[in-house]
């Protein structure tokens, strides 16, 4: 068998899959797998989409063949790596599937889109193939390699300095498996008069967070909303299944097909006040929350693609509606520390700067991030 993985249009001859992430496509040649001689012609090749976060991976799998059924599967990068050569991987693994594939989970026809349960921080491959109505292999062997994300950590990167980019941790109860949207409220919506929810903490709760999660300081704060290419656009005041607060956008975000979302420059907010501390909308009753309504469905879609939203989940002095997040950063006093705030038309970077809270006794969201390896 002479036929090696094609990686971009570039025949690699090589022992296993060096510089496995960095491969974005590969085509496996199936000249002796399955009951195929490698030469038949397949109109369509099949696109593979594989999106990961800590616990799950999403895949939308396209033929370009719409009338030809395909398998599709993906292993662990150790199954994979077990094989010597791309070549055993035809071999032995994938000569593992030809039974009768027709009445198995692993067909499909045209398109298929699904959202599985995956081990975190794991590599896979995923891969996808044609077979005829006999369950043989036809033509080539479509792979995608991915990696799950590291645990309770979310996929999109933002940068926080000219030379730092971070990955936002998956939710502000950060010990916990939750959506990113979830806060508790059970002593009710006035923190005020009501208590506040666990998830909101004194200034000292980071110190639990492990390493290598951080709380941003107030630069990065800073430099996420405002130093940023188009940072203003990179920013979405909206409701995710029933729950307001503020969607940040990736650095390289790209709306998913079939979305539509309205960034704040969209929405008419500006920079105003003091050198520029506030992105406000100069309506003060208007409410950026109504003007971008997802559902959970929505919202996973968005998810999978980078995006993370801050819950307005209050504080012990302001009720759900504002966002009021702790930074790292002390004051000079040592018994205060410095803040990000935002409401239904601004987002206040002022107290990033000046007037920051008691650390001791002010409960504020926190919501952590790791740097990008």
């Amino acid at each position: 068998m002479k036929n090696f993985f094609e990686i971009n249009r570039v025949l690699v001859a090589k022992k296993k899959l060096f510089s496995f992430f960095a491969i974005s496509a590969i085509v496996l040649s199936m000249a002796s797998c399955g009951g195929n001689d490698g030469n038949v012609p397949v109109a369509g090749n099949i696109t593979i989409k594989a999106q990961a976060l800590s616990k799950k991976a999403h895949f939308v799998v396209t033929a370009g063949n719409p009338d030809m059924d395909f398998i599709f599967d993906y292993v662990d990068f150790a199954s994979f790596d077990a094989f010597a050569t791309p070549e055993e991987f035809a071999e032995n693994y994938l000569a593992g599937y030809d039974g009768d594939w027709h009445e198995s989970n692993y067909v499909h026809k045209a398109r298929y889109e699904e959202t599985h349960d995956v081990a975190e921080e794991t590599s896979h491959v995923a891969f996808a193939f044609y077979i005829d109505a006999n369950s043989n292999i036809v033509g080539d062997v479509y792979i995608e390699p991915f990696k799950t994300m590291p645990k309770l950590t979310l996929n999109g990167a933002f940068s926080v300095s000219d030379t730092k980019t971070v990955h936002f941790a998956q939710s502000n109860t950060w010990k916990s498996d939750v959506n990113q949207y979830t806060y508790y409220e059970q002593w009710a919506c006035d923190h005020k008069t009501s208590g506040y929810p666990f998830d909101l903490h004194i200034w000292s709760s980071q110190n639990s967070l492990e390493a290598p999660l951080y709380v941003p300081s107030a630069d990065e704060w800073y430099y996420l909303f405002k130093g940023r290419n188009n940072a203003i656009d990179l920013c979405v005041h909206a409701t995710v299944n029933g729950k307001t607060g503020l969607i940040i956008l990736p650095d390289n975000w790209q709306t998913p097909d079939g979305l539509e979302l309205h960034t704040d420059g969209e929405l008419g907010f500006e920079w105003i006040g003091i050198e520029n501390w506030y992105i406000q909308q100069q309506d003060v009753n208007f409410n950026g929350y109504e003007k971008n309504i997802f559902t959970e469905e929505d919202w996973l879609t968005l998810e999978f693609a980078g995006a993370v939203f801050l819950p307005a989940a209050g504080s012990d002095e302001y009720s759900i509606g504002m966002g009021v997040y702790w930074s790292s950063s002390s004051a000079s006093n040592n018994s205060e520390a410095y803040y990000l705030e935002f409401s239904k038309h601004s987002i206040d970077l002022s107290y990033l700067k000046k007037e920051p809270l008691p650390k001791s006794s002010s409960k504020l969201s926190i919501r952590p991030v790791r740097v990008v390896n």
